[in-house]
């Protein structure tokens, strides 16, 4: 090879480096970009307490607050096992009351005996024990929540779960997981520092989604 090739080829090997080394940049920057913002980002959540619980009546309490959201009722689980059916209904003072509770003919709903019982740390009590098993009322009277959940039960569930969190986690938002009671899925929860309007979660929640499907395109709600 004479000294024009040499230089001929070093010049191309310079200029094929000079090109990856302009791409690694870019990449960098893209990188130091996002984080950035991630850094920069203002997480919407609060600690709820500085401290875990240590007795367990700050747990109970601790239950209550974050998952009470509507507690002038409560559902609860019933089970007939003749019939292999389940499910739940608001708790009643007045439930199967000869002469006061006529149900099924008449719903809990449009019942004029109604004395649903408040949803207190004594029921957080009972239900944690494994004494009975109680549900939330998501929305209250007013069209206001305190939290906003999301259910995954679907083929696929792990990751998708696991995509809205750290979707979450990108727009700002602590997103907590917990395992169905079925084991087959999951709960993806967002607790709110106080009550919203129920469309401002369901926007959020949306906006979320909107993030995850950017990362997978099986999601199943």
């Amino acid at each position: 090879m004479d000294s024009r090739q040499k230089v001929s080829s070093r010049i191309n090997a310079i200029t094929t480096r000079l090109t990856e080394l302009e791409e690694e940049k870019l990449s960098l920057l893209r990188e130091l970009s996002e984080l950035k913002k991630h850094r920069n980002t203002k997480f919407y959540g609060q600690t709820i307490r500085e401290e875990a619980p240590q007795t367990k009546e700050d747990k109970i309490n601790l239950f209550l607050e974050l998952f009470g959201c509507r507690t002038d009722l409560y559902p609860k689980l019933w089970e007939n096992r003749n019939k292999g059916t389940k499910g739940y209904s608001p708790a009643c003072l007045n439930e199967w009351k000869n002469g006061v509770c006529f149900k099924p003919k008449i719903k809990c709903s449009e019942c004029t005996n109604q004395d649903f019982i408040k949803l207190d740390s004594e029921v957080i009590k009972a239900h944690l024990t494994g004494k009975i098993t109680v549900g939330t009322y998501a929305i209250r009277k007013d069209d206001s929540c305190t939290f906003l959940a999301a259910d995954f039960d679907k083929t696929g569930w792990e990751e998708d779960v696991i995509s809205f969190k750290e979707a979450g986690a990108r727009l700002g938002v602590p997103v907590y997981v917990e395992r169905s009671r079925s084991g087959n899925g999951a709960h993806a929860w967002i607790f709110f520092a106080g009550p919203i309007q129920a469309y401002k979660a369901r926007q959020l929640g949306t906006v979320i989604l909107t993030e995850t499907l950017k990362e997978t395109s099986s999601l199943s709600l």
